[in-house]
C-alpha cells in the first residue's frame, strides 16, 4: 500500500490478525493489527500504528437463496 503526499510517495506495510467466534449463522469478528512506515525519514502524514475492530457477521444465504453454500 502507498500513500501520496505533496512532494513524494510513501510506502507503508499493514499486518492484521482476524478471529471469528460464534455459531453457524452469527459470528463475532475481532481484528488487531499494526502499520509500519517503510521510509520514516520522509514521512509527512499522520498514521495510526495500531488498529483494533469488533463486528458481527451473519449468514442469510440459506434463508434467502435456498442453498447451503453461497460463495
Amino acid at each position: 500500500m502507498y500513500l501520496c503526499s505533496k512532494n513524494n510517495t510513501d510506502f507503508i506495510k499493514k499486518r492484521a490478525i482476524t478471529t471469528k467466534l460464534g455459531y453457524k449463522y452469527v459470528k463475532a469478528v475481532f481484528q488487531f493489527g499494526f502499520t509500519l512506515p517503510l521510509n520514516t525519514k520522509t514521512i509527512d502524514f499522520d498514521y495510526k500504528p495500531f488498529l483494533f475492530s469488533i463486528g458481527i457477521q451473519g449468514f442469510i444465504g440459506k434463508k434467502f437463496f435456498g442453498k447451503k453454500n453461497v460463495l
